[in-house]
């Protein structure tokens, strides 16, 4: 906002020097200031004040000053001659000089004189009307009349199109202004940038700028009504809730960006400085968005209907919200509009934009489409940590924009990233929201065939594709963004080198955009489930989850079982992720991962939101949600005195009654878990240390490059005797030595021993 308020005083700086020190060197502007000096003469009636003999000087022509003051100095030579000399004191001048001589032929020759010269500024000017005033009022007055002939006729010329008034007219139609409206605009303009105007309304028997203190003297000026005045000037104007006119400490003042439009200092015109059309080329299908169908239909009739809708697109960024709007004004063919979200200095304003939305109703037809892209800062209205009581500038904010969807009569789409801190007065004013949310990996598929399509991308086959969707959790905006980037290579031409280039950029925008995402590691090639000592066996959990799959599939409305939840428990290595992505595998259905850090938040409030999220998601995807490490969110409720902590459990709690679909949570410490959540587990599975059994095989499989190979009868006792071995352990000891090809199974099994002592050493459950 500072280089916008700069330029505009270097600018106005020039524009005084060009034009002699004033702005009211438009002709527009000087009729008015004539009409302004007139009708004060008019509200003091038999006052003299010298601040507006002084304004009066600047609107007069040497030529007029010239007559009238010959005129003044016929009339006081005639006072002088037949009366006494008086001695009046004045008081003090602008100068800072008194005042205490006589209406003699000293006084008349000074006067002549000056009068010869022309050298009479306005501050001696004003103190020779104060003396003339006070020793012959009837030559005053007589003066006066003449004065208001020169300022009427001033005004009844003809000022023609001046630039000031083209646009000042500009902004009338733009805004639906009436006359008085634009009067009033006209008059706070000139009172902050015409240095005349704001002297002779400095007085604190004038100060027009504060309403409350000069109601009365604005009801004469602009002859309206009190109430006029008020409804003119209140929060609800058309002036104040179009941006026209703002809030400052002495009261209403102009807006910034209407001051630059009026002085002519604006680059643009001002409808292109509040909104530009966008043409909706090669945009999607309107059925190609990962919208409901019922949903994209529900939203196009509210779009043809005949009152003004305004609908909220909300979610994540890059989900595709922006693309949607296109794809909409294509569908319906309607010109669509988006408001600019900075001003012409490329600064944000809040201020400008209510305003460029206000026009952009005023003047576009019933069918077109206007987006309000990332208007967070207009919709959002309870901002701050704690979402207590708002200041009044929020409920100021929220009233305007209350106001603005409750009298909307054309079709607006407002789009944000947030809606935590729209206020609930807010949220029911909208026509119709729709969610736009992290895409499924078969959504992410679609995305990447229209848009692999649309920029006639070659170099990747339909299995590499479905190999991209898998691998990077990136929305269509990031997809589409890459391989715009990488079309745009002409430097890089094979094949090979296009798709290498593509998957750096997706890695790093991915790291960037989500920061570290939870992923499952591959299943490792040595895993085998018949090694493992559960309570439950694995082929046992894998058929109750297809079956409940199915159970789903052919009651996908009322189905007496809505969730499989289970709980896999027992000490760190003994293979519960392993078991799950075995099972997301064999069930073909995607692992949604989650983690403490994924879902805790240090803002209040979040953390629920967080779990909420995840529910939502695994259970629209058609996902596995896998918790891992649950005891972080299960801790025993009674022994904790973290209250964040016991909601988020609450919360976990309720989630879990209501989600549709499969939940698997691990924990290494179930005697710390909450015994209520403990029952909300369908199927609870104990992993154990494994079987004198298991741990040969799984020797083999991870040891054994060549199948011929045996162990000795020592060996396979000594393995055998290995406590809490688990597959873990193996894996640890397969990466510390998988570069060493000369390593003994001996020396294998002394390391896998020291894995299990130390395991055993450590059994106790560390804390602080």
């Amino acid at each position: 906002m500072t280089s916008f308020v700069t330029s505009i005083g270097i600018i106005k700086g020039i524009l005084e020097l060009i034009q002699g020190g004033n702005v009211n060197k438009d002709k527009y502007i000087k009729c008015k200031s004539n009409e302004y000096a007139l009708k004060l003469i008019g509200i003091f009636d038999c006052r003299f004040e010298v601040k507006l003999m002084e304004f009066i000087h600047t609107l007069l022509s040497e030529k007029e000053l010239k007559t009238i003051n010959a005129y003044l100095y016929e009339e006081m030579s005639i006072f002088a001659k037949s009366s006494k000399t008086v001695k009046v004191n004045v008081g003090r001048s602008r100068r800072k000089k008194r005042y205490q001589k006589d209406i003699d032929e000293d006084f008349l020759k000074d006067f002549g004189n000056d009068l010869g010269q022309s050298i009479l500024d306005k501050y001696e000017w004003g103190a020779i009307l104060e003396r003339v005033y006070l020793n012959n009022k009837n030559v005053y007055f007589s003066f006066l009349e003449r004065i208001k002939k020169v300022l009427q006729n001033n005004i009844n010329k003809r000022i023609g199109k001046s630039p000031f008034y083209k646009n000042l007219v500009k902004i009338k139609d733009v805004f639906c202004l009436d006359i008085n409206e634009i009067d009033i605009l006209a008059f706070l303009y000139l009172i902050g940038n015409d240095t005349d105007v704001k002297d002779v309304f400095e007085d604190k028997a004038i100060e027009m700028d504060e309403l409350v203190k000069s109601i009365r003297l604005y009801c004469k000026f602009f002859e309206i009504t009190p109430k006029r005045i008020r409804d003119y000037l209140s929060k609800e104007s058309r002036l104040v809730k179009s941006g026209i006119l703002e809030k400052s400490k002495r009261g209403l003042s102009v807006s910034e960006y209407v001051e630059a439009y009026l002085a002519g200092i604006s680059r643009m015109d001002i409808i292109d400085n509040f909104f530009k059309e966008k043409l909706p080329q090669d945009s999607l299908p309107i059925n190609d968005h990962i919208v409901p169908q019922e949903n994209i239909e529900s939203i196009v009739n509210l779009l043809k209907s005949k009152n003004g809708c305004n609908i909220l697109l909300f979610g994540k960024p890059g989900t595709g919200k922006t693309e949607f709007t296109k794809s909409l004004a294509s569908e319906l063919n309607y010109p669509l509009f988006y408001i600019n979200q900075y001003d012409e200095d490329g600064e944000e304003n809040l201020s400008h934009r209510k305003s460029a939305i206000i026009a952009a109703q005023n003047i576009l037809t019933k069918k077109s489409i206007i987006v309000v892209d990332e208007c967070d800062p207009i919709i959002n209205t309870k901002d701050g940590m704690w979402l207590c009581e708002e200041p009044k500038s929020k409920n100021d904010s929220k009233a305007w924009i209350n106001s603005l969807l409750e009298n909307t009569k054309q079709n607006i789409i407002w789009i944000t990233n947030r809606t935590n801190s729209i206020d609930v007065s807010t949220k029911r004013r909208f026509s119709y929201s729709q969610e736009f949310k992290d895409l499924t990996t078969n959504q992410r598929k679609k995305v990447w065939e229209n848009i692999t399509q649309k920029h006639k991308v070659d170099y990747m086959s339909m299995t590499e594709l479905t190999e991209m969707a898998t691998k990077y959790k990136i929305n269509a905006g990031g997809i589409s963004l890459a391989v715009e980037d990488v079309s745009s290579m002409r430097s890089i031409r094979k094949k090979t080198d296009k798709k290498i280039m593509l998957e750096n950029i997706l890695k790093q925008h991915e790291r960037f955009v989500f920061g570290n995402i939870s992923k499952l590691v591959s299943k490792s090639n040595s895993y085998d489930t018949s090694i493992l000592n559960t309570s439950v066996k694995p082929d046992e959990i894998f058929c109750k989850l297809k079956s409940f799959q199915s159970y789903i599939r052919e009651n996908p409305i009322e189905s007496e079982i809505k969730n499989m939840n289970l709980l896999f428990y027992g000490p760190p290595g003994t293979g519960k992720t392993e078991l799950v992505k075995h099972l997301g595998e064999n069930l073909g259905t995607e692992v949604l991962l989650k983690r403490l850090s994924d879902i805790r938040s240090k803002w209040y409030g979040e953390s629920l939101k967080n779990i909420a999220s995840m529910f939502e998601e695994a259970e629209d995807a058609n996902k596995i949600l896998f918790i891992d490490e649950a005891d972080s969110f299960f801790t025993d409720r009674e022994s904790s005195s973290n209250e964040n902590h016991l909601e988020e459990t609450n919360e976990l709690l309720t989630q879990m009654e209501n989600f549709k679909g499969i939940l698997i949570c691990s924990t290494n410490m179930l005697e710390s878990m909450d015994q209520a959540v403990l029952r909300r587990f369908t199927v609870k599975v104990e992993f154990d240390y494994l079987t004198e059994k298991g741990k040969i095989v799984l020797f083999r499989k991870y040891f054994f490059e060549d199948p011929t190979n045996k162990l000795n009868k020592i060996q396979t006792e000594k393995i055998q005797g290995i406590n809490h071995l688990t597959p873990g352990d193996y894996k640890v000891v397969k990466h510390k030595y998988f570069f060493d090809k000369n390593i003994s199974y001996d020396d294998l099994i002394d390391e896998l021993s020291l894995e299990a002592s130390l395991k055993k050493e450590n059994k106790r459950k560390i804390g602080f």
